[in-house]
């Protein structure tokens, strides 16, 4: 990083003076007589607006460098959740297949909600758990809706008494998908 050795410190109103002791430099411009002090400024504030703009310039590399090393995680970061996001998918596509093909009978439905209508009420289980409760109780609320289209009345109480006791807890109001008409 710029090592901040100022030759001379101008203030807002223009002020030259020098922080250390240049005696040596005034001296070998002493010939110039009167002048000699103003060139010697003239020239410690040239050389100082060199090291600022060297100092501009190492910041701007500095600066640049650790851009392309974030863009670089970010991209990386970015392509890893793809590839999980890929992944979940085929997973998902997987066991949806497999669901398909051993379906899950009305009455288990029926008592895995109510299980998951207990989990999301206990105080004691966490917010995943309630998530994933949640989410438990719409995928199997929607496959039993279809199912009750398909013959099943039955089912159509235990799933008003289900969404009624989801309803029931005012931090999960609203999160159930509406009921059909």
């Amino acid at each position: 990083m710029a090592v901040n050795n100022k030759i001379i410190e101008v203030t807002p109103t223009g002020e030259v003076s020098f922080p250390n002791d240049v005696t040596n430099f005034l001296q070998a411009l002493s010939s110039l007589g009167a002048l000699s002090p103003i060139i010697g400024q003239i020239i410690a504030v040239r050389v100082q607006m060199k090291q600022l703009q060297n100092d501009a310039e190492e910041i701007k590399r500095d600066y640049e460098a650790r851009n392309k090393i974030i863009d670089g995680a970010m991209k990386y970061a970015i392509q890893q959740l793809e590839l999980q996001k890929i992944g979940m998918k085929k997973y998902f596509e997987y066991a949806s297949k497999q669901l398909e093909l051993s379906r899950i009978d009305n009455s288990e439905r029926g008592r895995v909600m109510q299980s998951m209508t207990r989990l999301m009420s206990d105080p004691k289980a966490s917010i995943e758990e309630k998530r994933l409760a949640q989410e438990t109780i719409r995928a199997m609320s929607s496959d039993m809706i279809i199912s009750q289209e398909t013959g099943s009345t039955r089912l159509s109480a235990l799933i008003e008494s289900s969404n009624k006791n989801l309803l029931s807890i005012p931090s999960l109001a609203g999160l159930l998908p509406p009921a059909k008409q």
